[in-house]
């Protein structure tokens, strides 16, 4: 009885213990650019519904859709894909950066009082910049044409210009 028991406390510990979501490391010393590149990574791996998992996102999809899923077995599947494109770069999607199609953007002043952990992330990617988040914010609402689409750093998708994109 001792064992089974045992046996039970320790598998519900190794059961509970999930793999994290890995961290693009950025090597630059431009800080606009880290802020842009934390941003933009950010975006990628909360935003885009694992669309940049590829082929792989529509079998999760397909997962989540049948009646009774493990919300716990797709997040751990999510956070390996995800993990496994740090190594593998040709499974990598291709994003396109638009600095060239757009003359304004949407208002993104809502960050500033939303408490999603994604606008939590994104404010303190501005605090790297400012403490001013109104003047960084309305400054983000302008087209980007600082940096290129060569200047991005994702360890989850390419990122090349829309100038590139076949339409």
């Amino acid at each position: 009885m001792a064992r089974a028991m045992l046996f039970l406390a320790i598998l519900n510990i190794l059961s509970s213990c999930q793999k994290q979501y890995r961290k693009c490391e950025i090597q630059t010393s431009d800080r606009y650019l880290n802020a842009y590149n934390e941003i933009l990574n950010e975006i990628i791996a909360t935003s885009t519904y694992n669309y940049y998992l590829g082929d792989d996102e529509e079998v999760i999809f397909n997962m989540a859709g049948k009646g009774t899923y493990d919300s716990a077995e797709i997040e751990s599947k999510v956070i390996r894909l995800h993990n496994r494109l740090f190594d593998d770069t040709a499974r990598r999607c291709t994003l396109f950066l638009d600095t060239i199609l757009r003359s304004k953007f949407e208002p993104q002043e809502r960050f500033l009082n939303d408490s999603t952990s994604f606008a939590r992330k994104l404010r303190n990617a501005i605090d790297e910049i400012s403490h001013d988040h109104k003047t960084v914010v309305d400054s983000l609402d302008l087209v980007q044409t600082r940096y290129s689409a060569n200047d991005y750093v994702s360890c989850t998708a390419k990122i090349k210009s829309i100038r590139n994109a076949r339409i």
